[in-house]
Formats: structure tokens, C-alpha cells, sequence
């Protein structure tokens, strides 16, 4: 079976000091800003890359887990998790995460009514604005990426379903800071691809709603395509003439 050459960039089983399970549900400190929250009914959780993050194995930072009262608490630098241990799903009541700083309160559920927004899939047969995606980052200073359904890479590279219908979330705690929640997230996504300018070759592109004429010479001097311009008629259809 062939492996491809992405896989050498996985890295997806956290360091077990990182990892906390209480419950049905497994907690993972990625970063001091930054937490995987998983709750599965079976308890065997997803270890495998997923689509949008390929690694979680990043160094260990340090954290307290303290049990009191029926409430499991955990506490990085920066953010403050509490979580009923009894609880067979994310809700409101059962967890909530606090940014020590600014003591802003997320719970699930909760809108993000400032999330300054992500990516589109495609702008095909988009008219006019669209309305993206949830981003990384977000006025409310924290953001929540819901991973649950996303495909997952099996060990020869292909992408396949989960098996397992756990919930699966990442939450940025980072407040206001943009960068570093972008930075973070890079390093769990894998590495950028850039691809080199002379791969492009050389791009023409030119369209006009409506009806034309002829068209005009690039900015060379050269014709927009080989043998000749073209010229729209009264109809919708092109006919061929002359080069420029």
C-alpha cells in the first residue's frame, strides 16, 4: 500500500503528559491557550490526524488538575477548565473555561458574536457577499473549532470517516491575541506548502459580462490566445476573427 509523502508530517498522539481522561471525557493541553476537549461514550477517542490537524505533539507545558466537590478543575497559564465528571455530554452545566485574565467565561453553546470570520469553500455561483465560515479568532476572545465530523487519515494517507460519533472540539483561548492564536495553530495544522512563482507559468485572464466585440492585445502586444481574438455577436455566441 502506497504511503504518501505527507504523512511524514504527522505527528497526531499528544505527549501523555498533556493528556488528562476523567469521565468519558479526554482533555488534551496543547498550549497554554489552547485545549482539546473530547467526550466519547466508549471511551477509546480519536488518535488519528484529522483533516485540519495533523499534529498534537508539542512540548509539555505545565498545568494543575485538582478533583473537588464532584468538579474536575484543570488550570494552565492562562485558562481555567471546570468540568462535572459525571457528565455523559458537553453541556452549560457540565463545562466551562475561564480566561484567567480577562475572566471571560465560555460555555458550550455559548455565540461567538465576534468571530471576525474564516474561509469560503468556493465562490462559485456566489452572487454578491457570503457569509463565511467561523474563524480562528474572534472579537468575543475565544474560538471553538468543532472537529467531530471532519475526515481523518488512516496510516497509508488516504482520508477516511470516523468510526466514532465523539465529540471532538478545539478551544483559542487566546483573547486578543490574533498572532499567536494563528502561530498555534500553524504548528498543529503542519507545514504551509508555498508553491514557487514559476509553477504559475503565465496567467491571462479576461471577462466581460454581456456582450463584446473584440478584444484588445494584452499588455505585451502579444494576442490574449493563440490565432486570433475573439468577438461575441449579438447572441451569446463567439466567432472567431483576426489576431490583434
Amino acid at each position: 500500500m502506497t504511503t504518501y509523502p505527507w504523512t511524514h508530517a504527522f505527528d497526531p498522539i499528544a505527549a501523555p503528559a498533556s493528556v488528562v481522561t476523567v469521565g468519558l471525557a479526554r482533555f488534551t493541553v496543547l498550549t497554554s491557550c489552547l485545549i482539546r476537549l473530547e467526550l466519547d461514550p466508549i471511551r477509546t477517542f480519536e488518535d488519528r490526524p484529522s483533516q485540519a490537524f495533523w499534529v498534537r505533539r508539542l512540548e509539555v507545558l505545565p498545568f494543575t488538575v485538582e478533583h473537588t466537590d464532584g468538579k474536575f478543575i484543570l488550570q494552565t497559564e492562562h485558562l481555567r477548565l471546570e468540568f462535572d465528571p459525571a457528565a455523559e455530554e458537553f453541556t452549560p452545566l457540565t463545562l466551562s473555561i475561564t480566561q484567567r485574565a480577562s475572566e471571560v467565561v465560555w460555555r458550550p453553546g455559548l455565540e461567538d458574536w465576534g468571530n471576525l470570520g474564516g474561509t469560503y469553500r468556493t465562490l462559485d455561483d456566489a452572487t454578491g457577499r457570503v457569509r463565511l465560515e467561523p474563524g480562528l479568532i474572534s472579537r468575543s476572545g475565544w474560538a471553538v473549532v468543532d472537529d467531530s465530523k471532519k475526515l481523518v487519515f488512516d496510516q497509508e494517507g488516504w482520508i477516511r470517516p470516523r468510526v466514532n460519533p465523539e465529540t471532538d472540539w478545539y478551544f483559542f483561548g487566546y483573547g486578543h491575541a490574533y498572532f499567536d492564536a494563528l502561530q498555534d495553530f500553524a504548528r498543529l495544522a503542519g507545514p504551509i506548502p508555498h508553491v514557487p512563482r514559476w509553477a504559475l507559468g503565465s496567467w491571462w485572464s479576461r471577462y466581460w459580462a454581456g456582450r463584446w466585440r473584440r478584444a484588445g492585445c494584452s499588455a505585451s502586444g502579444s494576442p490574449p490566445c493563440s490565432g486570433g481574438a475573439y468577438r461575441r455577436s449579438s447572441s451569446t455566441s463567439r466567432t472567431r476573427t483576426t489576431g490583434c
